[in-house]
């Protein structure tokens, strides 16, 4: 869609959300003149986002998936109780999508008697299976917050990034059961 020509300065926006400022929306009809005012809101951008890279000791290291694979990460304790790798919590905080390959949980609606995420698939040896989690496990809250739809899980993600403890309610067989995770360092003795 073509802009109408305008008189006087020409009106540079950058898009919202933008982190290197590259979207540009401008008023004006003119192509060699938007052409420039681009390249110049570009290289604008570009100096001013870049900031000098600071080396230090203690660089925070992003999580790797490789660590899902990993037996030493979740350790059971008892028949309902495991203690967990704060490197799962990590990896779940910055790339949660890596989980999908560990297991899919249907949300409510996939079946109506059911007020909870339906565990349909739990890959054998994976995460959930050490965690305890089983095939037709119903998750329906965790911490006390009820698992009931999207909005419920986006909640409780949000407010679980921190969590040192977390306790799952799960519906299996028709009954309920609760599953503890301890998010710490494992010792030695644990792993072994």
């Amino acid at each position: 869609q073509r802009c109408r020509p305008r008189k006087g300065p020409m009106k540079v926006v950058l898009a919202r959300g933008d982190p290197g400022g590259r979207l540009v929306r401008l008023v004006t009809g003119d192509l060699a003149r938007t052409t420039r005012v681009l390249a110049r809101a570009s290289k604008t951008a570009d100096s001013t986002s870049k900031k000098p890279a600071q080396a230090t000791s203690k660089e925070k290291k992003q999580p790797d998936e490789s660590i899902l694979a990993d037996p030493a990460v979740v350790v059971r304790v008892s028949d309902n109780s495991y203690v967990l790798s704060p490197g799962i919590r990590d990896l779940a905080a910055h790339k949660p999508v890596a989980f999908t390959s560990e297991g899919l949980a249907l949300p409510p609606g996939f079946n109506d008697d059911i007020r909870g995420f339906t565990m349909v698939i739990v890959k054998a040896g994976g995460l959930f299976d050490r965690m305890g989690l089983k095939r037709g496990d119903v998750l329906v809250s965790v911490n006390g917050m009820p698992l009931r739809d999207f909005a419920d899980s986006r909640n409780a993600y949000k407010k679980l990034k921190k969590e040192e403890r977390i306790s799952l309610t799960v519906i299996r067989g028709g009954k309920p059961l609760t599953l503890i995770y301890e998010i710490r360092a494992l010792t030695r003795r644990e792993i072994s």
